[in-house]
Formats: C-alpha cells, sequence, structure tokens
C-alpha cells in the first residue's frame, strides 16, 4: 500500500505541475508587442512597444490616465517585467505621488491568444493581445 499511495501521489504531482507551467516554447520577444486589453475593464489597456518601451492607460472618472516605463521578457521564467509601473491610482491621494515599482505577469498563450495573466483567481483576469482597437 506505502508503494501505490507514493507511485499516486507523483502522478498527481506531475500532472499539478504540468497545468501550472505556462508553455514558453511558442512565446517570442518578436511577438509580444501590440495592445493588450483587460478583459474585466476594456478601459484598462497596456501597448507594449518593440524598443522595449510600454504604455499602460486607464480611463477612469472621465480622465484618461497614462504611465510609461520600459519592459524586458524573462523566456525562462515566462514572464514580462514592467519596470517604473503603476496602476494608475491617480485618482487616490498619496503623499508622493502613486506607487510605482516592477510588475511581472506570466505570459501563456490560451485559445484567443497571447495573455498577461493579472489574477488567475478573478474570472477574465487577464491582459488579451488584441489586433486592432476594433476587437475590443
Amino acid at each position: 500500500m506505502g508503494t501505490q499511495s507514493l507511485d499516486f501521489k507523483i502522478i498527481v504531482l506531475t500532472l499539478l505541475t504540468g497545468c501550472l507551467q505556462d508553455n514558453c516554447d511558442t512565446i517570442e520577444t518578436a511577438g509580444l508587442p501590440g495592445i493588450y486589453v483587460y478583459q474585466v475593464n476594456p478601459m484598462d489597456t497596456i501597448e507594449i512597444n518593440s524598443n522595449g518601451t510600454y504604455s499602460y492607460y486607464n480611463w477612469r472618472y472621465g480622465k484618461l490616465h497614462m504611465n510609461p516605463g520600459t519592459w524586458t521578457f524573462d523566456s525562462l521564467a515566462c514572464r514580462i517585467n514592467f519596470a517604473n509601473f503603476s496602476f494608475l491610482t491617480d485618482t487616490m491621494k498619496f503623499l508622493n505621488g502613486p506607487p510605482r515599482g516592477n510588475w511581472t505577469p506570466n505570459i501563456q498563450t490560451g485559445d484567443s491568444g497571447l495573455q498577461l495573466i493579472y489574477a488567475r483567481d478573478i474570472y477574465k483576469g487577464c491582459y488579451l493581445k488584441i489586433n486592432s482597437i476594433n476587437d475590443t
């Protein structure tokens, strides 16, 4: 019984590990630039440029907010690092302005294309790459 239980645990762990890993084999840096729209709120977008810069846009309270910065792709970790990132909480009052830092979401390919994962526990909690702004 002990050997069967150990075999079962190994199989389950192997399956879970495979389900949790993102497949970066098909994702190349050259394919990342474009416009990504947050599926929960289409007024929340990220434009990734091929020159290593990005612009994050959020339309809130009748005003367009924008945050620029630089990005790099870590193909081993399957993550994009957005430097100087802010989720544009400009409408909140902070002593030194909105908080900024690095945001490193996972990127994966899905049925609909490339996705930047914001939160796996939120339905449609990802930014989906679109071909044009008319796709939204």
